[in-house]
């Protein structure tokens, strides 16, 4: 438990806070998904095994934030939807991929918080 003071000693506000969870959840996100559509995807399933219990519970609290200067989920699908356009961009570039894309990110979005809320519930 920290104190007033200490919290604000760090952040400006419970905002600032956010943002900086936020950040450092997408961070590794983003690299999971250079794994994810780089040349071994296998190494993203090492990867995503790799979330901590810890993790876990943070990205599913700051996935329930829709704040109009906070919106992780929105975020985060905006970030797997553009990693899908690249990578598909490249593999034929005459097609037009924005509802794969789209498509693509809702479900991988909607997998992975269950996913996340499996794990979080099996490991109780």
């Amino acid at each position: 438990m920290i104190t007033r003071s200490t919290f604000y000693q760090y952040y400006f506000n419970k905002s600032d806070l956010t943002g900086k969870l936020i950040a450092e959840i997408r961070c590794s996100y983003e690299q999971f998904l250079f794994l994810r559509f780089g040349k071994n995807p296998q190494k993203s399933i090492k990867a995503r095994e790799s979330l901590t219990h810890q993790d876990r519970r943070l990205a599913l609290a700051l996935l329930k934030i829709q704040t109009p200067k906070h919106n992780f989920r929105c975020e985060m699908h905006t970030l797997v939807k553009n990693r899908f356009l690249a990578y598909a961009s490249n593999q034929d570039p005459n097609l037009d991929w924005d509802f794969h894309a789209d498509s693509y990110a809702a479900m991988a979005l909607h997998a992975g918080e269950y996913y996340l809320k499996k794990g979080e519930i099996s490991t109780r």
